[in-house]
């Protein structure tokens, strides 16, 4: 699917190409973090010996591994192989994890940590092997390391699947002094997470300032459909109303008893704003832990139980049938993938060709064609927003999209022919090179109607914010 284009894949492609080629050249990644997923693609790209195809191969490789821990955790779950097999098959079949495949490779990658580190935990619980806490261990660090949503997937698991058992295990319900260990580690672990929580939405808060509308469905939102495409939008509501209703089922049939009625809410909460990439995004994470708890509250509430006169021989008939549409399903699930929704990245690569700035030097461009900029301009600076930090003001460069070249320098009279020239280069029909400096002047002297259509996403206006850095 990925290799239906030469080019990196999605808006950001190049963004995860470029970090992988700076790991491999330089050691370091060119945007420092701590997501797992940059890593990965780097190690893949050294293997591959291409940065480009060696995050493909990541991102197939990864969906691949989260299909397995979907069978993982559900085998874990359930203890059931048949079930279990139906949901990595879902997975495989999801249009929705193929998109996500396409943009949100880390997103992708802490959901097979996370799903992972679910399927040891619950093992651990029903049989209690030492060695599978120090692999626990990992995993969760993995999962919280490798994205903002799986670092609160696994925080909420963990609360929600281990918390009630050791209240119960507190010293004045006569607790043993191993079950008390445990349970002040589980506190101590909470209340880590309490005190990193706040700070953390503190500064990501004006990142979810659109995030929160009313309950709706995907499917209803034009952007939504416009972003993940109308099988994902589709697929992303039947989940939604599938899992309130099951659960509204085993909530009658089992009271509270069961804990990970909790987790719902956290996986599908039903206040996003689908009008926004925050909601879609958060929505979308949800899909591969959103088909293990369907399966695994179907398997509470009916399992083992069939329609009254069915025998156990067609019900395995119709769970074969099952499993053929889904494996059909599977082979239809890259077709989600259009290249043409792709950023014009081939155009971009003929736009910075020719681009030649001081080592040092930072250009501002609108997001894409930024991180192209990098890839192919020696890893030199370039950045989607106005800088917060000081930049010498004839190492600040902007590509300025729609200016008419020849009216921006007509507003410059007192600069020599040469001068303004070489301050405001045209580099085709739509871009023009231009000094930060000069290009707001330019704004301020110009007429203002004018003046802002040039503030638009083509044209980037605002700081960085803060929650970025």
């Amino acid at each position: 699917m990925l290799q239906k284009s030469a080019e990196p894949n999605g808006l950001d492609g190049y963004f995860y190409a470029l970090q992988a080629k700076s790991l491999v050249q330089t050691g370091t990644l060119e945007n420092p973090s701590w997501n797992c997923g940059y890593y990965a693609c780097g190690i893949s790209a050294f293997l591959t010996g291409d940065a480009v195809f060696g995050v493909k191969v990541w991102s197939a490789v990864s969906s691949a591994l989260v299909v397995l821990s979907v069978f993982l955790a559900l085998s874990a779950l359930t203890e059931h192989r048949m079930t279990a097999l139906l949901g990595c098959l879902l997975c495989a079949a999801s249009p929705s994890c193929a998109v996500m495949s396409i943009d949100y490779i880390n997103n992708q990658t802490g959901l097979f940590f996370f799903l992972l580190y679910a399927a040891v935990l619950v093992r651990r619980e029903k049989k209690k092997p030492r060695a599978r806490s120090a692999a626990c261990a990992v995993l969760f660090l993995l999962a919280s390391l490798s994205h903002k949503i799986t670092m609160v997937y696994a925080f909420a698991f963990t609360a929600i699947y281990l918390l009630p058992k050791h209240l119960r295990q507190l010293p004045y319900f006569h607790a043993q002094k191993k079950q008390f260990r445990h349970t002040v580690a589980l506190f101590v672990l909470a209340s880590g997470f309490l005190a990193a929580a706040v700070p953390f939405f503190t500064r990501q808060s004006p990142r979810f300032f659109h995030a929160f509308g009313w309950p709706s469905l995907p499917v209803f939102h034009k952007p939504a459909v416009a972003t993940v495409g109308i099988w994902s939008a589709t697929e992303l509501s039947v989940y939604f109303v599938l899992i309130y209703a099951v659960s509204a089922v085993l909530l009658i049939k089992k009271g509270g008893k069961q804990k990970l009625l909790l987790f719902v809410p956290v996986l599908f909460f039903p206040f996003w704003n689908f009008d926004s990439d925050a909601g879609i995004r958060l929505f979308l994470s949800a899909v591969p832990a959103g088909i293990v708890v369907l399966l695994y509250f179907l398997h509470c509430a009916f399992g083992g139980q069939g329609v009254s006169g069915q025998s156990p021989v067609f019900r395995r008939y119709v769970r074969a049938v099952a499993c053929v549409v889904l494996l059909c399903a599977a082979w239809l699930s890259p077709r989600v993938y259009d290249p043409r929704k792709d950023p014009p990245f081939a155009y971009y690569r003929t736009v910075v060709s020719g681009i030649e700035l001081d080592e040092d030097s930072l250009l501002i461009a609108h997001l894409g064609l930024n991180h192209v900029y990098t890839y192919y301009c020696d890893l030199k600076d370039s950045l989607n927003y106005l800088p917060g930090f000081f930049v010498p003001e004839d190492k600040l460069w902007r590509l300025a999209y729609g200016a008419n070249v020849w009216r921006t320098r007509s507003f410059f009279p007192e600069y020599a022919a040469a001068e303004i020239n070489a301050l405001v280069q045209p580099i085709d029909g739509s871009y023009t090179l231009v000094r930060e400096d000069i290009w707001q002047q330019y704004l301020e002297r110009e007429d203002e109607e004018i003046a802002d259509t040039y503030r638009n996403w083509f044209n980037p206006y605002q700081m960085r914010p803060r929650f970025i850095r």
